[in-house]
């Protein structure tokens, strides 16, 4: 017997780094367009170290979506968006 869990139930455990996906209209040649991007923070002892974001191609999208509902470690999100060597 399995138990279905709902993924927006889990949490991302409990570290020193958080991360989601932000939308942003950019505007070229007179058209909008969104484009996805991944923005991350990292903490060390109450002080944020580093806040940024990283562009994520339409290739990549599903990927990341799927990690983020599976609340993966933003280390393993920016690995896949090169951002970090393994």
């Amino acid at each position: 017997m399995s138990i279905a869990v709902n993924p927006s139930k889990i949490r991302r455990y409990k570290r020193e780094d958080s991360g989601s996906i932000h939308w942003r209209t950019i505007t070229k040649n007179g058209r909008d367009y969104q484009q996805a991007y991944y923005h991350y923070e990292f903490w060390s002892e109450g002080d944020r170290l580093v806040k940024s974001s990283k562009y994520i191609p339409k290739r990549l999208l599903n990927r990341v979506q799927q990690m983020e509902r599976e609340k993966a470690a933003v280390k393993e999100i920016l690995q896949l968006l090169g951002m970090m060597k393994s």
